[in-house]
């Protein structure tokens, strides 16, 4: 049976990266500017109410500035390890995606796996890439430039299979 569409899938760290940041890296920084609004009315309250120096204020917003600075750096430094932990992806970060009528295949020189359109767990589009989950946190990452332009309308028809509640 011939594939529908045979596109290239790389996994790069800066590829891995930016899709980290798709899914949970947005609600994370809008967490962490809550948090030090949060945290800036507190010690705001704190200082009205008790008077104190304004120094310690200037002290205490440094102090969140660099402990959310810590949580950045310690995000990015655990991703670097989650990525080069997969020796698979290292030996081989290119693989071959098959899309079929009823499913997909990748292929690579060291795995293979098929995932039925509708085991899809969700498809998520962004201006450089696509990203066809079969987990929360698993899935295939497709650069558009390695895409047809037929393939944006048969990937959008198959976003009304996927079983995302």
């Amino acid at each position: 049976m011939e594939p529908l569409f045979r596109i290239k899938a790389t996994n790069t760290l800066e590829e891995y990266k930016r899709w980290n940041f798709e899914l949970s890296g947005k609600k994370q920084i809008i967490l962490m500017l809550v948090l030090y609004l949060l945290y800036a009315l507190l010690i705001t309250r704190y200082l009205l109410l008790y008077k104190l120096n304004p120094l310690l204020y200037a002290v205490c917003m440094l102090f969140m500035a660099v402990f959310l600075l810590f949580l950045f750096l310690y995000k990015n430094k655990l991703i670097k390890t989650v990525y080069y932990s997969n020796g698979a992806n290292l030996k081989c970060p290119i693989a071959e995606v098959s899309f079929y009528e009823q499913f997909l295949e990748i292929n690579n020189e060291r795995s293979y796996s098929k995932f039925f359109y509708e085991d899809i767990y969700t498809i998520k589009e962004t201006k450089t890439n696509y990203y066809i989950l079969t987990a929360l946190n698993q899935g295939i990452i497709l650069l558009k430039s390695d895409c047809p332009p037929e393939f944006a309308p048969f990937l959008q028809s198959l976003k009304f299979r996927s079983r995302k509640p």
